[in-house]
């Protein structure tokens, strides 16, 4: 009885190993199989990505930009499905992509790959000057094209990262700010507005030196040519630019400054923020009476 006993258990021993062999031979078949698979999918892919190549080099050559831009679409299609999203091609092909949109003159094409192009490098652990270059340049398409919501995220998100890595104080942060200072009041915040400029103060007197000089010298270039083409908007970017570099460069009562301000607040009354125009010419009326500066300047 006892030996019957054994010999059924050795038999069903038996018949499960025998089971587990066959199963184990039979999955051992489906993951050559899935193998070879892979690696002709994978033959597929590198030939179609070394045609597209071909394709796009040609495209860019002959500046067929919608072909480019085609192709480059298709290129990270395949690197999504097949290559798992590796960086290495995404990266290149989403800065293509969006210079070609920008080329093709369709800058709102370009504003969905830099997203993914930012977020993608900060994944991927790349410079942070280079992550920043790439949310000023969303930002500013943004600021042009999309809303003030959506550009004043973005350039919150760059400040907060060069915060981050001690890059708050260097003469490509203040840009930032003054987009800050912009959306603010196209959301009619003023207050928020009025932060965002001490803050730029703050950013400007650290940089100090010779590079803000230039660069008001340059603003306020570009103010005078804006003005002249009646671009008000532009206008105003530079002139709130040239209001706060002035203030830092010759000081809050200088001529310049107070010149710089005058106009500042105009082309504010001009874009219809009646509020900060308001509240500036409110400020400059006693600083005017105090201290007397040349007429003739204050009319220019």
């Amino acid at each position: 009885m006892v030996m019957g006993g054994l010999l059924v258990i050795v038999l069903l021993l038996v018949a499960a190993g025998g089971w587990w062999w066959r199963q184990r031979a039979a999955h051992q078949a489906a993951q050559v199989e899935d193998l070879y698979q892979q690696a002709d999918r994978m033959e597929q892919v590198v030939a179609e990505m070394n045609g597209l190549q071909t394709r796009l080099t040609a495209a860019m050559k002959l500046g067929n930009h919608a072909e480019a831009i085609a192709v480059c679409e298709r290129m990270l299609q395949l690197v999504d499905a097949d290559l798992g999203s590796n960086r290495e091609y995404v990266l290149p092909l989403l800065q293509a992509l969006a210079d070609m949109q920008e080329a093709a003159d369709h800058p709102q094409g370009a504003v969905a790959p830099l997203r993914r192009l930012a977020a993608a490098q900060e994944k991927a652990g790349t410079a942070p000057e280079e992550v920043c270059a790439t949310l000023a340049r969303l930002a500013a398409l943004q600021l042009e094209h999309g809303t003030a919501a959506e550009a004043q995220a973005t350039l919150k998100r760059e400040l907060e990262l060069r915060r981050r890595h001690g890059l708050l104080h260097r003469p490509e942060a203040l840009p930032v700010l003054r987009g800050l200072i912009e959306t603010s009041l196209l959301d009619g915040h003023v207050a928020a507005a009025e932060n965002f400029r001490r803050d730029y103060l703050a950013a400007a007197q650290a940089i100090g030196g010779t590079p803000l000089q230039a660069r008001l010298d340059e603003a306020q270039a570009s103010f005078m040519q804006a003005l002249d083409g009646r671009r008000l908007r532009q206008a105003w970017r530079h002139a709130e630019e040239t209001a706060l570099l002035a203030t830092v460069v010759h000081g809050a009562e200088h001529t310049i400054t107070l010149v710089c301000r005058a106009n500042l607040a105009e082309v504010l009354r001009r874009n219809r923020h009646f509020e900060a125009a308001d509240r500036l010419f409110r400020e400059l009326i006693p600083l005017q009476e105090r201290l007397q500066p040349d007429p003739d300047a204050l009319s220019a």
